[in-house]
């Protein structure tokens, strides 16, 4: 299914619409591995990179594509998103969650993990987020044999000692890279730019992981547990749950 909204104007001052599209990998497959391949590309900051061995378990991706008449399909005319290729995924796709379905005990229901959230920067503002997990959230059932979802469960980076050590050492690679590129074009780089630069950004991933956590905790979230290093053997995280009330006895 299909499902359309405005989403407000874009920088150029056009309203667009935002189309939500359920990709399941195993009936949809060419499209899933082409999300797959646009999230290996993209800049995940503050949180490492992933590669397609670690986007293999995911499941199911809830996407978001932004669609303008002028780029081809409306919502009176859908694509064809069987015949999308990278290219094409990189001009409309704007905001991913992706779902890993594990079976629990007695094997007729499952969890949800939301392995990967993800949304372009320049759509941050536009509650795509919000938009991307209500929809993810609403789903009842999940796995090859549809079964019955009782929990959803995920994992967010913490603020910590641990994790502001992660987080300045990958910033001061990205000063250092640019400091590379910028004496190779120009023969000059001030280092106080860079430095200047990854104080505020990591002053804004401080207050985004706070409104993270907030963001969570209105969709029913709660804290399960604390884990220490557990981004790249780094960056600490905080694992959370939310448990779906059983109405029925299972099997």
């Amino acid at each position: 299914m299909v499902e359309c909204w405005k989403s407000g104007a874009n920088f150029s001052g056009e309203s667009s619409s935002i189309f939500l599209e359920e990709v399941d990998k195993r009936r949809s497959s060419t499209l899933h591995k082409v999300i797959t391949n646009v999230l290996c590309e993209a800049n995940l900051f503050p949180y490492p990179s992933q590669s397609s061995d670690k986007l293999s378990s995911v499941d199911l991706y809830v996407a978001a594509f932004s669609a303008l008449p002028e780029r081809g399909f409306t919502s009176q005319t859908f694509p064809n998103w069987e015949e999308w290729n990278d290219s094409s995924a990189k001009n409309f796709l704007v905001g991913v969650v992706g779902v890993a379905w594990t079976s629990l005990s007695p094997g007729c229901v499952v969890e949800g993990y939301l392995h990967v959230v993800w949304v372009r920067p320049e759509y941050r503002r536009r509650r795509i987020v919000q938009q991307l997990l209500r929809r993810t959230l609403s789903i009842t059932e999940g796995g090859p044999l549809s079964h019955r979802v009782i929990r959803w469960r995920l994992h967010t980076m913490k603020s910590s000692a641990a994790t502001n050590e992660y987080l300045l050492a990958t910033l001061r690679n990205g000063v250092a890279r640019a400091a590379s590129s910028k004496a190779t074009d120009d023969g000059a780089f001030d280092a106080a730019d860079g430095n200047a630069a990854y104080e505020e950004e990591l002053r804004d991933v401080e207050l985004l992981f706070s409104a993270v956590k907030r963001m969570y905790k209105k969709f029913g979230f709660c804290v399960r547990r604390y884990i220490y290093k557990y981004y790249a053997g780094k960056a600490d995280a905080v694992e959370m749950i939310k448990n779906i009330p059983r109405t029925r006895k299972e099997c």
